[in-house]
């Protein structure tokens, strides 16, 4: 998995440094690439997989909400590396609406045997979402 991870940096580098990276950490075999919003402007918008990231740590957590603010209803709180599915055509500011959730990795960055699914929809702060190599 290193070997992917390593020629994955060696094929997208230059790419994400044209977008201008703002954030970017290796996590077991789980490579953060950068912010998602950075890419959303330039993949077509809709449904993107992006994973929780930027968080102090492990223990840490994202809450999704029931809308685009701090002021809502929290539905359900995702530890990171969990991946998130939203759709990019529904922002508000720095909120996009979260379709569903899931994990295929520990908050370690070790793979899981199967896939977990974190069923919740809502509204994430996307500070704490990024593009990412597994």
């Amino acid at each position: 998995m290193r070997t992917a991870i390593l020629m994955g940096l060696i094929l997208f580098a230059p790419s994400l440094f044209a977008i201008g990276v703002d954030y970017e950490e290796v996590i077991g075999e789980v490579w953060l690439t950068s912010l998602a919003r950075e890419s959303w402007d330039y993949n077509s918008p809709g449904r993107q997989n992006t994973m929780i990231c930027n968080l102090r740590n492990s223990e840490s957590f994202l809450s999704i909400r029931s809308g685009p603010g701090e002021g809502y209803r929290i539905h359900r709180n995702l530890k990171r590396l969990a991946t998130v599915v939203v759709d990019t055509r529904y922002r508000s500011g720095h909120w996009v609406k979260v379709l569903t959730a899931y994990r295929k990795v520990s908050v370690n960055g070790e793979s899981l045997n199967r896939t977990v699914n974190l069923s919740v929809s809502g509204w994430a702060h996307d500070n704490y979402l990024c593009d990412y190599v597994h």
